[in-house]
């Protein structure tokens, strides 16, 4: 006959095992499904270069549910307004002007860019080794000031 102490560590070594194992078949469903379709890890199927992808333009939100959304598929632009319980077509857009027709983009020539009065001048050599932290500070110093003076 067993006493009291053996069949508590015998209940606890039971207990352990069978938790273990069901731990162990859910991690193994888990990763089946992971590895074989992709559906727990958020991974798309596989796309054909033939078939066309839905891609989002831009977005909008109007409020903490509803959203407004640009849908291009292929070349084809569509307004999706998307609330928290439903989604809706509002219209299929017109196509860019950029597709439509190539227009010439008039050369913008850079003008004379002026310095903000901040802006301190470029320093023609690096300041010695040999100064001390108190040296570079009061320098420092000495470049802000005068550079607002300016």
């Amino acid at each position: 006959m067993m006493n009291q102490t053996g069949a508590l560590w015998q209940y606890l070594g039971t207990f352990v095992l069978y938790t273990l194992g069901a731990v162990g078949l859910i991690y193994g469903a888990y990763f089946y499904a992971r590895r074989s379709s992709g559906f727990l890890s958020g991974g798309s199927a596989k796309v054909s270069p033939e078939m066309p992808t839905l891609e989002v333009e831009s977005s909008l939100p109007l409020d903490p549910r509803n959203t407004v959304y640009v849908i291009r598929s292929g070349s084809e632009r569509f307004l999706i307004a998307a609330s928290g319980e439903e989604t809706n077509l509002l219209s299929k857009l017109e196509p860019l002007a950029s597709e439509v027709a190539v227009e010439e983009i008039p050369v913008v020539t850079e003008t004379e860019r002026l310095e903000p009065w901040y802006a301190t001048p470029p320093v023609a050599r690096a300041l010695p080794r040999r100064q001390g932290f108190g040296a570079r500070f009061a320098q420092s110093i000495q470049w802000i000031v005068s550079s607002r003076m300016k």
